[in-house]
């Protein structure tokens, strides 16, 4: 899916097999096209653009740089953010209608919360994998948590962490980490001291077309692999054509 990736096969992961048979591994580089994930799924920040810079960036993203002249000017700021604002309301909608809550038998027990459209949110969209290190996010919100316990006034920034992913199914390990990430959820949603300024939702059976209404919403973009192993990372992409600020390893 990108050369970085086949690189870690043929160096890290396979490299017996790529001594032997050197040509078997082949690169074709994927991507993601801006008229879907930006164009379709988020007409609000579609129509902010094309009114400032015209339409020539629908054929051609490469004019989408032109839109940097606009970064500095409060007046797109302001309407920038108030679109982030109805996205995320429009996202909220879209979980209490359609998302499950669960308790930890996993009955149904309604619908999961909805989104305060002024909450920082934060959402990490993969595979659960060791190196895509959900664990790593989970042990943060753990940290939060502990603080706010500690100290009520410790975060001035109400966060909403949402996560989405499945696991392979002989693979224990990250299904551990997803049973514990779906656990802190619980936790956090249901603590009546913190759950203002800090909750976290586990949306099950992850799709495009749940993707369609994460992604326009999303404040940051949890990218936090292990260095040197998110190899194809179309997900950034998404978020980061929508206007989400990347968190990403070095």
């Amino acid at each position: 899916v990108a050369r970085l990736h086949t690189e870690i096969l043929q160096n890290r992961i396979f490299p017996d097999f790529n001594e032997l048979y050197p040509n078997r591994f082949t690169n074709v580089t994927n991507g993601v096209t801006h008229r879907r994930w930006l164009l379709q799924i988020n007409p609000l920040l579609s129509s902010f653009i094309t009114k400032r810079i015209g339409p020539d960036w629908i054929l051609n993203f490469e004019k989408i740089r032109d839109l940097a002249a606009f970064a500095t000017d409060s007046e797109s700021q302001k309407e920038f953010l108030l679109i982030k604002k109805k996205n995320k309301e429009h996202l909220s909608a879209y979980l209490v209608q359609e998302c499950a809550l669960r308790n930890k038998t996993g009955a149904v027990i309604g619908h999961l919360p909805s989104i305060h459209p002024d909450a920082l949110l934060s959402i990490q969209i993969k595979r659960f994998h060791e190196y895509k290190r959900q664990l790593l996010n989970v042990l943060h919100l753990i940290m939060v948590y502990q603080e706010l316990i500690a100290n009520p006034h410790a975060r001035t920034v109400s966060r909403i962490a949402i996560f989405a992913g499945k696991s392979a199914p002989n693979y224990q390990m990250a299904k551990d980490i997803l049973h514990l990430t779906y656990a802190v959820c619980r936790r956090l949603q249901s603590d009546p001291n913190t759950k203002e300024k800090l909750t976290a939702l586990f949306l099950e059976n992850y799709n495009v077309t749940k993707a369609e209404h994460l992604v326009p919403a999303a404040d940051l973009s949890e990218q936090i692999s292990t260095a040197g192993w998110e190899a194809s990372g179309t997900g950034n992409m998404k978020f980061s054509m929508n206007g989400a600020l990347t968190i990403g390893t070095w």
